[in-house]
Protein backbone atom coordinates (compact mmCIF):
# COMPACT_ATOMS: atom_id res chain seq x y z
CA UNK A 1 0.00 0.00 0.00
CA UNK A 2 1.30 3.44 -0.92
CA UNK A 3 2.21 5.51 2.14
CA UNK A 4 0.78 9.03 2.11
CA UNK A 5 1.72 11.72 4.60
CA UNK A 6 -0.98 12.24 7.23
CA UNK A 7 -0.86 16.02 6.83
CA UNK A 8 -1.93 15.74 3.20
CA UNK A 9 -4.95 13.56 3.95
CA UNK A 10 -6.91 16.39 5.58
CA UNK A 11 -6.38 18.77 2.68
CA UNK A 12 -8.99 18.76 -0.09
CA UNK A 13 -7.47 18.82 -3.54
CA UNK A 14 -9.00 21.36 -5.91
CA UNK A 15 -10.16 20.06 -9.28
CA UNK A 16 -9.34 22.25 -12.28
CA UNK A 17 -9.47 19.88 -15.23
CA UNK A 18 -10.35 20.21 -18.88
CA UNK A 19 -13.58 18.62 -20.14
CA UNK A 20 -11.99 15.45 -21.47
CA UNK A 21 -9.69 15.17 -18.46
CA UNK A 22 -12.74 15.25 -16.15
CA UNK A 23 -13.80 11.88 -17.53
CA UNK A 24 -11.01 10.37 -15.36
CA UNK A 25 -13.28 11.05 -12.37
CA UNK A 26 -15.89 8.56 -13.64
CA UNK A 27 -13.82 5.33 -13.38
CA UNK A 28 -12.32 6.59 -10.11
CA UNK A 29 -15.83 6.96 -8.69
CA UNK A 30 -16.83 3.59 -10.18
CA UNK A 31 -13.98 1.78 -8.42
CA UNK A 32 -14.76 3.49 -5.12
CA UNK A 33 -18.42 2.50 -5.44
CA UNK A 34 -17.43 -1.08 -6.17
CA UNK A 35 -15.29 -1.21 -3.05
CA UNK A 36 -18.25 -0.21 -0.88
CA UNK A 37 -19.83 -3.55 -1.75
CA UNK A 38 -19.46 -6.50 0.58
CA UNK A 39 -17.74 -8.54 -2.14
CA UNK A 40 -16.26 -6.16 -4.73
CA UNK A 41 -15.28 -7.63 -8.08
CA UNK A 42 -12.26 -5.32 -8.14
CA UNK A 43 -10.40 -4.32 -4.99
CA UNK A 44 -9.08 -0.76 -5.00
CA UNK A 45 -8.84 0.94 -1.63
CA UNK A 46 -6.88 3.77 -3.21
CA UNK A 47 -9.99 4.87 -5.09
CA UNK A 48 -12.01 5.02 -1.86
CA UNK A 49 -9.38 7.25 -0.29
CA UNK A 50 -8.89 9.47 -3.33
CA UNK A 51 -12.53 10.50 -3.76
CA UNK A 52 -12.51 11.60 -0.12
CA UNK A 53 -9.51 13.83 -0.80
CA UNK A 54 -10.80 15.46 -3.98
CA UNK A 55 -12.88 18.64 -3.78
CA UNK A 56 -15.54 17.39 -6.18
CA UNK A 57 -19.21 16.47 -5.95
CA UNK A 58 -19.19 12.79 -6.90
CA UNK A 59 -22.88 12.47 -5.95
CA UNK A 60 -23.79 13.63 -9.47
CA UNK A 61 -22.78 10.15 -10.67
CA UNK A 62 -25.03 8.31 -8.21
CA UNK A 63 -27.52 7.22 -10.90
CA UNK A 64 -24.84 6.28 -13.44
CA UNK A 65 -25.22 2.55 -12.85
CA UNK A 66 -24.37 1.54 -16.43
CA UNK A 67 -21.13 3.50 -16.34
CA UNK A 68 -20.21 1.98 -13.00
CA UNK A 69 -20.78 -1.57 -14.24
CA UNK A 70 -18.88 -1.10 -17.48
CA UNK A 71 -15.96 0.73 -15.87
CA UNK A 72 -15.40 -2.14 -13.44
CA UNK A 73 -15.74 -4.83 -16.12
CA UNK A 74 -13.41 -2.88 -18.39
CA UNK A 75 -10.73 -2.48 -15.71
CA UNK A 76 -10.93 -6.18 -14.80
CA UNK A 77 -10.44 -7.16 -18.46
CA UNK A 78 -7.57 -4.70 -19.00
CA UNK A 79 -5.92 -5.97 -15.80
CA UNK A 80 -6.28 -9.56 -16.95
CA UNK A 81 -4.68 -8.93 -20.33
CA UNK A 82 -1.86 -6.88 -18.88
CA UNK A 83 -1.25 -9.48 -16.16
CA UNK A 84 -0.95 -12.24 -18.77
CA UNK A 85 1.48 -10.10 -20.77
CA UNK A 86 3.70 -9.31 -17.77
CA UNK A 87 3.81 -12.94 -16.68
CA UNK A 88 5.07 -13.84 -20.16
CA UNK A 89 7.34 -10.81 -20.69
CA UNK A 90 8.79 -10.03 -17.26
CA UNK A 91 11.03 -7.23 -18.57
CA UNK A 92 8.25 -5.40 -20.38
CA UNK A 93 7.88 -1.65 -20.50
CA UNK A 94 4.30 -0.58 -19.76
CA UNK A 95 2.93 2.68 -21.18
CA UNK A 96 -0.46 3.89 -19.97
CA UNK A 97 -1.88 6.50 -22.33
CA UNK A 98 -4.28 9.00 -20.80
CA UNK A 99 -3.67 7.40 -17.41
CA UNK A 100 -6.06 9.75 -15.62
CA UNK A 101 -6.46 8.81 -11.95
CA UNK A 102 -5.86 5.13 -12.54
CA UNK A 103 -4.26 3.08 -9.73
CA UNK A 104 -3.08 0.14 -11.83
CA UNK A 105 0.62 0.52 -11.12
CA UNK A 106 0.09 0.55 -7.33
CA UNK A 107 -2.29 -2.42 -7.50
CA UNK A 108 0.06 -4.45 -9.72
CA UNK A 109 3.02 -3.60 -7.52
CA UNK A 110 1.16 -5.16 -4.60
CA UNK A 111 0.80 -8.31 -6.73
CA UNK A 112 4.53 -8.36 -7.42
CA UNK A 113 4.00 -7.36 -11.06
CA UNK A 114 5.06 -3.73 -10.84
CA UNK A 115 8.79 -4.33 -11.06
CA UNK A 116 9.05 -3.31 -14.71
CA UNK A 117 9.44 0.23 -16.00
CA UNK A 118 6.01 1.82 -16.11
CA UNK A 119 5.26 5.07 -17.97
CA UNK A 120 2.11 7.11 -17.36
CA UNK A 121 1.17 9.84 -19.85
CA UNK A 122 -1.53 12.46 -19.46
CA UNK A 123 -2.18 16.18 -19.73
CA UNK A 124 -0.41 18.48 -17.23
CA UNK A 125 -3.63 19.34 -15.34
CA UNK A 126 -4.40 15.66 -14.75
CA UNK A 127 -0.82 14.93 -13.72
CA UNK A 128 -0.91 17.83 -11.24
CA UNK A 129 -3.85 16.16 -9.47
CA UNK A 130 -2.21 12.77 -9.70
CA UNK A 131 0.98 14.08 -8.07
CA UNK A 132 -1.04 15.36 -5.11
CA UNK A 133 -2.92 12.10 -4.63
CA UNK A 134 0.02 9.75 -4.25
CA UNK A 135 3.81 9.84 -4.58
CA UNK A 136 5.91 8.42 -7.37
CA UNK A 137 7.00 4.84 -6.76
CA UNK A 138 9.75 2.47 -7.92
CA UNK A 139 9.75 2.03 -11.68
CA UNK A 140 6.91 4.50 -12.24
CA UNK A 141 7.58 7.37 -14.65
CA UNK A 142 5.07 10.19 -15.17
CA UNK A 143 5.13 12.25 -18.36
CA UNK A 144 2.94 15.36 -18.59
CA UNK A 145 1.72 15.99 -22.11
CA UNK A 146 -0.37 14.58 -24.92
CA UNK A 147 0.27 11.02 -26.12
CA UNK A 148 -0.40 12.38 -29.62
CA UNK A 149 2.88 14.30 -29.39
CA UNK A 150 6.13 12.46 -30.07
CA UNK A 151 7.88 14.12 -27.10
CA UNK A 152 7.71 10.91 -25.02
CA UNK A 153 8.76 8.45 -27.73
CA UNK A 154 12.55 8.61 -27.30
CA UNK A 155 12.40 8.13 -23.52
CA UNK A 156 10.18 5.07 -23.84
CA UNK A 157 12.21 3.67 -26.73
CA UNK A 158 15.41 4.07 -24.71
CA UNK A 159 13.80 2.22 -21.80
CA UNK A 160 12.79 -0.62 -24.11
CA UNK A 161 16.33 -0.84 -25.53
CA UNK A 162 17.80 -1.00 -22.03
CA UNK A 163 15.36 -3.72 -20.96
CA UNK A 164 16.96 -6.42 -23.11
CA UNK A 165 16.36 -8.28 -26.35
CA UNK A 166 13.12 -9.85 -25.15
CA UNK A 167 11.57 -6.60 -23.99
CA UNK A 168 8.05 -6.18 -25.30
CA UNK A 169 6.47 -2.74 -24.78
CA UNK A 170 2.76 -2.74 -24.12
CA UNK A 171 0.57 0.33 -24.58
CA UNK A 172 -2.72 0.64 -22.69
CA UNK A 173 -5.46 3.12 -23.58
CA UNK A 174 -8.41 2.50 -21.29
CA UNK A 175 -11.35 4.81 -21.99
CA UNK A 176 -9.18 7.10 -24.12
CA UNK A 177 -9.46 6.69 -27.89
CA UNK A 178 -13.17 7.49 -28.12
CA UNK A 179 -12.35 11.10 -27.20
CA UNK A 180 -9.99 11.45 -30.17
CA UNK A 181 -10.67 11.74 -33.88
CA UNK A 182 -9.84 8.86 -36.21
CA UNK A 183 -7.12 11.04 -37.77
CA UNK A 184 -5.51 11.49 -34.34
CA UNK A 185 -5.65 7.77 -33.55
CA UNK A 186 -4.13 6.84 -36.90
CA UNK A 187 -1.40 9.41 -36.29
CA UNK A 188 -0.63 7.84 -32.90
CA UNK A 189 -0.31 4.34 -34.37
CA UNK A 190 1.76 5.52 -37.33
CA UNK A 191 4.09 7.42 -35.02
CA UNK A 192 4.44 4.53 -32.56
CA UNK A 193 4.78 1.45 -34.76
CA UNK A 194 7.45 3.15 -36.87
CA UNK A 195 9.65 3.52 -33.78
CA UNK A 196 9.28 0.10 -32.17
CA UNK A 197 10.21 -3.25 -33.72
CA UNK A 198 7.28 -4.88 -32.01
CA UNK A 199 4.65 -3.70 -29.58
CA UNK A 200 1.31 -4.69 -28.10
CA UNK A 201 -1.64 -2.31 -27.83
CA UNK A 202 -4.67 -2.85 -25.62
CA UNK A 203 -7.48 -0.35 -26.06
CA UNK A 204 -11.25 -0.11 -26.06
CA UNK A 205 -13.56 1.25 -28.73
CA UNK A 206 -17.20 2.21 -29.00
CA UNK A 207 -19.45 2.02 -32.04
CA UNK A 208 -20.47 5.00 -34.22
CA UNK A 209 -23.99 4.45 -32.83
CA UNK A 210 -22.71 5.17 -29.32
CA UNK A 211 -21.06 8.34 -30.59
CA UNK A 212 -24.40 9.38 -32.09
CA UNK A 213 -26.31 8.58 -28.88
CA UNK A 214 -23.77 10.10 -26.49
CA UNK A 215 -26.23 12.70 -25.16
CA UNK A 216 -28.02 9.83 -23.42
CA UNK A 217 -24.85 8.65 -21.66
CA UNK A 218 -25.47 8.49 -17.91
CA UNK A 219 -22.19 10.07 -16.76
CA UNK A 220 -20.47 11.74 -19.73
CA UNK A 221 -22.97 14.62 -19.58
CA UNK A 222 -21.49 15.78 -16.27
CA UNK A 223 -18.03 16.36 -17.75
CA UNK A 224 -18.72 18.32 -20.94
CA UNK A 225 -16.51 15.89 -22.90
CA UNK A 226 -17.56 14.48 -26.27
CA UNK A 227 -17.10 11.12 -27.98
CA UNK A 228 -15.40 11.70 -31.32
CA UNK A 229 -14.55 8.28 -32.73
CA UNK A 230 -16.44 5.03 -33.14
CA UNK A 231 -15.44 1.76 -34.80
CA UNK A 232 -17.80 -0.85 -36.21
CA UNK A 233 -15.49 -3.34 -37.92
CA UNK A 234 -12.26 -4.25 -36.15
CA UNK A 235 -10.72 -5.50 -39.41
CA UNK A 236 -10.63 -1.90 -40.58
CA UNK A 237 -7.67 -1.37 -38.26
CA UNK A 238 -5.63 -3.78 -40.41
CA UNK A 239 -5.86 -1.35 -43.33
CA UNK A 240 -4.02 1.29 -41.31
CA UNK A 241 -0.69 -0.52 -41.23
CA UNK A 242 0.55 -3.77 -42.79
CA UNK A 243 2.35 -4.76 -39.60
CA UNK A 244 -0.90 -4.92 -37.64
CA UNK A 245 -2.46 -8.16 -36.47
CA UNK A 246 -5.51 -8.55 -34.25
CA UNK A 247 -4.57 -10.81 -31.34
CA UNK A 248 -7.88 -10.66 -29.49
CA UNK A 249 -11.24 -8.90 -29.50
CA UNK A 250 -13.44 -9.07 -26.44
CA UNK A 251 -17.04 -7.92 -26.15
CA UNK A 252 -18.04 -8.04 -22.46
CA UNK A 253 -21.71 -7.90 -23.41
CA UNK A 254 -21.49 -11.40 -24.86
CA UNK A 255 -21.63 -12.55 -21.24
CA UNK A 256 -25.31 -12.98 -20.43
CA UNK A 257 -24.78 -12.62 -16.68
CA UNK A 258 -23.08 -9.27 -17.30
CA UNK A 259 -25.85 -8.03 -19.61
CA UNK A 260 -28.52 -8.89 -17.06
CA UNK A 261 -27.09 -6.34 -14.62
CA UNK A 262 -28.20 -3.49 -16.90
CA UNK A 263 -31.63 -1.88 -17.21
CA UNK A 264 -34.14 -3.52 -19.56
CA UNK A 265 -33.91 -0.82 -22.27
CA UNK A 266 -30.14 -1.29 -22.41
CA UNK A 267 -30.50 -5.07 -22.37
CA UNK A 268 -32.79 -4.73 -25.39
CA UNK A 269 -30.16 -2.72 -27.28
CA UNK A 270 -27.63 -5.43 -26.49
CA UNK A 271 -29.74 -8.19 -28.02
CA UNK A 272 -29.02 -9.51 -31.49
CA UNK A 273 -29.06 -8.13 -34.15
CA UNK A 274 -27.96 -5.01 -32.20
CA UNK A 275 -25.19 -6.89 -30.39
CA UNK A 276 -23.70 -8.21 -33.62
CA UNK A 277 -22.51 -4.68 -34.31
CA UNK A 278 -20.85 -4.72 -30.88
CA UNK A 279 -21.22 -1.28 -29.35
CA UNK A 280 -18.18 -1.81 -27.15
CA UNK A 281 -14.99 -3.83 -27.67
CA UNK A 282 -11.63 -4.33 -26.01
CA UNK A 283 -8.95 -5.00 -28.61
CA UNK A 284 -5.44 -6.42 -28.31
CA UNK A 285 -3.44 -5.47 -31.38
CA UNK A 286 0.17 -6.29 -32.28
CA UNK A 287 2.34 -4.30 -34.62
CA UNK A 288 5.66 -2.59 -35.20
CA UNK A 289 8.48 -1.96 -37.63
CA UNK A 290 8.85 0.46 -40.50
CA UNK A 291 5.97 -0.92 -42.53
CA UNK A 292 3.12 1.29 -43.72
Amino acid sequence: MVTIEASSLSEKIKIDLGKTQKTALIPLWARAEENRKKTPRLEDQYACEFIQRLDYDFSKFRFARSSQLLCIERTILFDRQLRDHLLHYRNSVVVELGVGLDTRYARFKEEGLGNCLWFEIDFPDTMAVREQLFPLQGGERRLAGSFLSDAWIDEVKGAVANSGKKAMPIFLAEGVFMYCTEKEIRHFFTMTVSRFNKAVFIFDTISPAMVFLQNFHDSLKFTGAKFRWGLNKVDRLLTWNRSFSIAEVHNPFEDLSFRKQFSRPIQFLLLKPFQTRSHYKIIRLCGGGNIS
